[in-house]
């Protein structure tokens, strides 16, 4: 965990340094983008993420977001030995939103960069269905569990300038958590801790409102 705060930190030092105020949709304090891409949940599982992200420009470099998503992922596991078999279904669901800082430098005349940092809050919710089964039937069941957590991140990122109000951008974020997590079987509810988190990268469209 040390280790990864202190890429926090040194992520929010390297954007301090960085130079010149991006140049893309010139005279324009407001931005609004779309992103879609893709990272893990838990351990080194991939999941698909689309975000809504709203950007307020604070003097040439600076820029405050605001950004809202939607992640899912499900994974299926099947087993067999002799006439028994058993088949796993995950769904997980994940809905994080949150607040970043970056600051932007020109690298050409149609291509800028940034570093930035900020905290989600990310709400969790999975769905675990089982069936066995074997020569006298199958037996089937269902575990639900939800959790919630902050999550600080940092991220970098590419912005290709398509025109004076819409550029393509790349972003790659890392973030991480750990969270309390509780699992309700059979009408028994049990908790345990719970980490997520990692790299994940996105292609996305922002445009320069005013």
């Amino acid at each position: 965990m040390r280790k990864k705060i202190v890429a926090v930190f040194v992520t929010l030092a390297a954007f301090l340094a960085l130079g010149p105020g991006i140049s893309s949709g010139e005279g324009r304090r407001l931005s609004l983008g779309v992103n879609a891409g893709g990272g893990p949940v838990g351990a080194s599982w991939p999941a698909w993420r689309a975000g809504l992200e709203v950007g307020l420009r604070l003097g040439t470099s600076w820029v405050v977001s605001a950004e809202a998503a939607y992640g899912s992922l499900s994974l299926e596991n099947t087993s067999s030995l002799g006439s028994y078999s058993a088949r796993e279904v995950q769904t997980w669901t994940v809905l994080p939103a949150g607040l970043a800082v970056r600051r932007e430098a020109v690298l050409s005349d149609r291509a800028a960069a940034w570093l930035g940092a900020g905290l989600s809050y990310q709400t969790f919710s999975r769905k675990i269905e089982t069936e066995s089964s074997a020569p006298g039937g199958t037996s089937p069941s269902s575990t639900k569990s939800s959790f919630a957590a902050w999550a600080p991140q940092a991220e970098l990122g590419l912005e290709f300038i398509l025109g004076k109000a819409v550029s393509l951008t790349g972003p790659m974020r890392y973030e991480f958590g750990v969270a309390s997590q509780t699992s309700t079987v059979s009408g028994l509810a049990a908790a345990q801790d719970f980490g997520f988190g990692g790299a994940s990268l996105a292609v996305g469209l922002r445009i320069h409102l005013w």
